[in-house]
């Protein structure tokens, strides 16, 4: 086959459709019946398609003819149909394809070319099946597209409930901070520095020096679990001085909330934007149902029993019964016997003999 001395190689799938290289001169693959498995066209085409077909190369743009028979009207159809619906889930496995609960019927395109859909509803004798199709992928497409736009425009309220939550607990945390600040600036005392010094007194402790409040806090703090940072246990100073240096944080503390809130505020109207959008494509929708709920209708018309046809036994063996016996003289009425009138035929031997008649 190589060496082009044979020129057309049958053979079966398991015998040649596997494994076997004869590709170099191959110009076109026949398929001559239906395998069950996608994988089994597969294979057959892999005798011709693949790499080192030489005359595919120089001679038709890398390209080989593919034919496929099928009788309209046969089981081909339903095997196509498996082949389909095998060929469709595992493409779309293996291309990660499945994001939802169902399966894509795929379509006719330059990739794929006809695919098992296009070959079930041509080999059926109706073309209304392979339009069908084409609808209930159209009107799938849209529904899924609708369910995204919903979910995105779901998302978006949901986010922009959140920011805006958000942004208020924000504006009151500041309002409070803000009051805090100005009350701990009216009382707090600086040395020459600006260093805060330590003026405050604590209610359960009497004592008012530096030194007992340190002690008194980091009592506290060994038996208190608190969620404000920690008390230094090694240097009473320190220790005391927590409180006054958290005070002291305030100011940045307000500016990474009014940081925040206003990257929070950016968003506010991109969000609104896309809530206040409409699908576009609702109408077009509701087309495409009416037109596939015509078609159904239309396809049930077609296939269903005609009145006629359904009580057809039961005209017959009435017919049977009423219709009587033809007589003698009725038999010879419908025996078509040819008429001729001797007295005007001049006898020659080239009259036809399917003239000639015996009495």
């Amino acid at each position: 086959m190589n060496d082009g001395d044979v020129r057309v190689l049958f053979g079966s799938t398991s015998m040649l459709g596997t494994g076997v290289n004869a590709q170099r001169r191959a110009v076109c693959i026949h398929h001559l019946d239906t395998p069950w498995r996608p994988s089994d066209l597969t294979q057959r085409d892999g005798r011709a398609i693949r790499a080192g077909n030489e005359i595919a190369k120089l001679y038709a743009d890398n390209k080989v003819d593919v034919i496929i028979y099928a009788v309209e009207k046969s089981l081909d159809s339903y095997k196509f149909n498996l082949l389909h619906c095998k060929a469709t889930f595992i493409g779309q496995l293996k291309s990660g394809a499945l994001g939802a609960r169902t399966i894509d019927e795929g379509g006719m395109d330059e990739k794929s070319g006809m695919n098992f859909s296009e070959y079930m509803a041509i080999l059926s004798g109706n073309t209304d099946l392979l339009d069908k199709a084409k609808l209930e992928k159209r009107i799938a497409a849209l529904e899924s597209e609708r369910k995204s736009f919903n979910k995105g425009r779901g998302d978006a309220e949901f986010r922009l409930q959140t920011i805006t939550h958000d942004i208020a607990n924000n504006e009151a945390t500041i309002g409070l901070m803000k009051a805090d600040w100005e009350r701990y600036s009216k009382v707090v005392q600086r040395d020459k520095e600006g260093t805060p010094l330590n003026n405050l007194t604590i209610d359960t402790c009497k004592l008012t020096d530096e030194k007992n409040m340190g002690v008194h806090l980091q009592g506290l703090a060994q038996r208190t679990d608190t969620h404000n940072g920690y008390i230094a246990m090694s240097d009473t100073h320190a220790a005391c001085m927590n409180f006054v240096n958290a005070l002291e944080k305030i100011p940045g503390i307000i500016a990474q909330y009014e940081e925040r809130t206003v990257k929070l505020k950016a968003d506010v109207p991109t969000l609104e934007g896309i809530m206040s959008k409409k699908w576009g494509k609702e109408d077009e929708l509701k087309q495409l149902k009416s037109d596939l709920a015509a078609l159904d209708r239309k396809i049930q018309a077609e296939i269903a029993p005609k009145p006629e046809q359904a009580d057809g036994v039961e005209n017959k063996k009435a017919e049977a019964n009423t219709i009587d016996a033809p007589s003698t003289e009725a038999k010879k009425s419908m025996v078509a016997e040819p008429i001729i009138d001797y007295t005007s035929v001049n006898v020659n031997l080239s009259v036809s003999k399917a003239y000639i008649m015996r009495h």
